[in-house]
């Protein structure tokens, strides 16, 4: 009887602390919010918000009070504050967002008598952007959410450049090495 009702405190104990733990609602990433919350930090003049999204409430309400009261924009602050309230967030959405970003890098130099061959001209790999990301992220409520990029860029190493003419073996489990050219 002492085991039966120990068990039954620990199982009421532990629903107990799974209740008790905050579930913020997840703002869909097709909410204005971002976009306003973004806007009315500029035009306050602080540093643009997380850009680590989605914001669940509890985020975008701390966001918030960072803006002074006071602020020539209430009113976009009281909008803002309006679309964060409990009847205007839906947990049961789905939302998506697509952000292709395009990179075109150019370098000049003035210094032609330092600058002659393309060792001179080299620039980290680490430092290159790629030249095309395409983002893409859904959400459905506050339970499922994924992410995902894909990169067109420039390698880390290519033939071309590297100084063995001697590579041992094929690449990956797909293509001999005399089939690929790096």
């Amino acid at each position: 009887m002492k085991n039966r009702i120990l068990v039954l405190l620990l199982i009421c104990a532990v629903f107990s602390t799974l209740t008790a733990a905050p579930s913020p609602a997840q703002i869909p990433m097709d909410s204005p919010i971002y976009q306003e919350m973004d806007t009315l930090f500029r035009l306050v003049g602080l540093p643009l918000p997380s850009a680590s999204r989605p914001w669940n409430t509890n985020e975008a309400v701390k966001m918030l009070t960072m803006i002074p009261t006071d602020s020539p924009y209430e009113e976009l602050r009281t909008i803002i504050e309006e679309r964060l309230g409990p009847d205007n967030l839906t947990d049961q959405s789905f939302s998506w967002r697509f952000t292709p970003t395009i990179n075109l890098e150019g370098y000049l130099h003035t210094n032609p008598t330092d600058f002659k061959t393309y060792q001179d001209w080299n620039r980290s790999y680490d430092d290159r952007k790629p030249m095309v990301d395409l983002d893409f992220a859904f959400q459905y409520g506050s339970t499922v959410y994924f992410s995902t990029s894909a990169q067109v860029a420039i390698g880390a190493f290519s033939e071309k450049h590297d100084s063995s003419d001697e590579y041992p073996g094929p690449i990956g489990a797909l293509f001999d090495k005399d089939e690929v050219i790096l």
